[in-house]
């Protein structure tokens, strides 16, 4: 599911105090082509489960495949910062393991979400990119949640 939200995130511009023309830099589209090639961040180097490298390939694919290097490298892009930003406004509580700042590694679930923040997260995709409130009766009141993506990013990645 992060992966899912990281290209999502691509579409729509980051909340932190960043000049205009970066906010609204697009930086991937489904068929965006990604490398899926040997990283290193550090002392971070990042594999994809099978230890095998595919060049080149859509970012759509590349999330079809499950591939953990082109979402890293996403992920470098925008900041674990933003990506913690964004699932806080769709109404889910990450958690970090720690108390260090968040690490590009949360883009493969080093973090902790509930199966409910999960939910959230996933309702946003056919609610047009708009947080969704859970409720647990019938009759509970639902207030209109947030714009946390675009509505296209939101149609892009549930395409």
């Amino acid at each position: 599911m992060l992966g899912i939200l990281l290209v999502a995130l691509q579409f729509w511009p980051p909340r932190p105090k960043l000049p205009r023309s970066k906010q609204w830099q697009q930086l991937a589209h489904p068929q965006t082509l990604i490398d899926d090639r040997p990283v290193a961040f550090g002392t971070y180097a990042p594999q994809n489960f099978d230890g095998a490298f595919r060049g080149q390939l859509p970012v759509e694919k590349a999330l079809q495949l499950s591939l953990n290097i082109p979402v890293i490298l996403l992920m470098e892009e925008i900041g674990p910062a933003h990506l913690i930003d964004v699932m806080n406004r769709a109404g889910a509580n990450p958690k970090l393991p720690g108390d260090g700042p968040a690490g590009l590694a949360i883009a493969l679930g080093g973090l902790g979400v509930t199966l409910s923040d999960m939910v959230q997260l996933y309702a946003m995709l056919p609610n047009g990119g708009r947080a969704r409130p859970l409720h647990w009766q019938r009759d509970d009141v639902q207030p209109q949640g947030a714009q946390v993506l675009s509505p296209v990013s939101a149609w892009q990645v549930s395409d």
